[in-house]
Parts: C-alpha cells; sequence; structure tokens
C-alpha cells in the first residue's frame, strides 16, 4: 500500500496549530506572521487586504496572550495596512544598504535576514546577508545565505 503524505502549507499548519491550542499566544503569532508573508505574494486587492486584515486579527490575540516578542510588533507594524508591509520592507532594504555602505555589517546583516525572514520570496536579502558573511569572513555561513538566495531565485532556469 502506497500512502502518500498530506502536504501542509505554513499557513495551513498555523492556522491548525493555533486551532488546536487558542490560549497560545506564539501560535497566533506564528499565524498571523504566516498570514502577512502570503498576502505579499497576492496582487493588491480585495484578497491581499482581507489576508492581511486577518493577520492584524491574529496578531492583536497573540498581543492579548501576552506576546511582547520583536516579530508580534513587525507584523502588527506591517499589518497597519495591506501596503505597509512593502513598504516597510522596501524602507528596511533602503536602511540596509545604507548600513552597509557606510561599512556597519552588523546592522545591514540584521536588516537583510528581518527582511528574509518576513518576504519568503526576497532574493536580494539573502543574497546580501550571504555577501556580509562573506566580507566578514564566515565563508560557511556566507554559503548557506547564497543557497538560500539560489533557492528563491525567481528567474526562470535556462
Amino acid at each position: 500500500m502506497n500512502i502518500k503524505p498530506k502536504r501542509f502549507s505554513r499557513v495551513t499548519a498555523s492556522r491548525f496549530l493555533a486551532a488546536k491550542s487558542p490560549q497560545s499566544a506564539l501560535f497566533a503569532e506564528r499565524l498571523a506572521y504566516c498570514l502577512l508573508s502570503q498576502s505579499t505574494l497576492l496582487a493588491p486587492g480585495t484578497q491581499r487586504t482581507e489576508m492581511v486584515a486577518r493577520a492584524r486579527k491574529e496578531a492583536e490575540r497573540a498581543q492579548s496572550l501576552g506576546d511582547k516578542s520583536a516579530l508580534l510588533q513587525m507584523v502588527l507594524e506591517a499589518a497597519k495596512s495591506p501596503e505597509a508591509g512593502k513598504h516597510q520592507m522596501e524602507a528596511r532594504m533602503a536602511a540596509a544598504e545604507t548600513a552597509f555602505s557606510k561599512g556597519d555589517y552588523d546592522t545591514a546583516l540584521a536588516a537583510y535576514q528581518q527582511i528574509a525572514a518576513m518576504d519568503p520570496t526576497s532574493y536580494e536579502a539573502r543574497l546580501f546577508a550571504g555577501d556580509v558573511y562573506f566580507l566578514k569572513g564566515n565563508v560557511p555561513l556566507a554559503g548557506e545565505w547564497f543557497q538560500k538566495a539560489i533557492d528563491v531565485n525567481q528567474f526562470p532556469k535556462q
């Protein structure tokens, strides 16, 4: 008998966990983050607006359950409007590039990693994080981040 395992998206898994443990701030936070991340893949419009609203509602629930994490604060900030997350990431990228150009690699790296965490499709954030690790002499971590960039590369293979 050949049984195929059912594939779950992060949003589906997070919804399941949040429903099974409605008093868990962590599961509510993770669901909010997943919804917000997923919303960045949608075209502007009703679906995106509704998904951001659901993300905001879950983030507020996580906050009411006592979550005070930095990730939750980023989700709450980004979920203020459907386009806010995109603009916030663009602003973070600009700040990271400024820090990088000034030689403040730790600040740039932290920003690139935050962008990568919030945007599952950000090739540049992963590539630039690899650049920072390479410049700092950490070739193994540079390689890991370069591979992450390759994995999300949106260009068609030829």
